[in-house]
């Protein structure tokens, strides 16, 4: 009884997020891809990330890389249009307590990137 319980609320919170989705018939531009450990490494290397820089992430997807970036101290800001991810991404900055890490829900040729 309880298991059907709880996978009927799973089901109903699903169903929650994504019915705007599929009212608005909304597309993305990007697949989502998951980015593999080594890459973020890789990015984080090579983009020379340290504490006191400024780090974008455009179409931040789940956060990784700004994740990453304000754990090595940059002041880190990710762009993303996809509610969904928007919520997971802020869910773990805030959990791990990243006060130099934001998550801004929106399309990325609309942002005000002059800093």
């Amino acid at each position: 009884m309880v298991e059907s319980l709880l996978i009927l609320l799973v089901l109903l919170a699903a169903l929650f997020f994504l019915l705007p989705y599929l009212r608005s018939g909304t597309r993305f531009g990007a697949p989502f891809v998951p980015m593999e450990r080594e890459v973020v490494e890789r990015v984080m290397k090579l983009s020379g990330v340290s504490r006191g820089k400024k780090f974008y992430d455009l179409g931040s997807g789940d956060g990784r890389l700004v994740i990453a970036a304000a754990l090595f101290g940059a002041e880190a800001t990710g762009v993303e249009i996809d509610r969904i991810r928007v919520w997971y991404s802020r869910f773990w900055i805030k959990l791990l307590r990243l006060p130099n890490a934001k998550i801004v829900r929106g399309n990325l040729f609309d942002q005000d990137l002059r800093d």
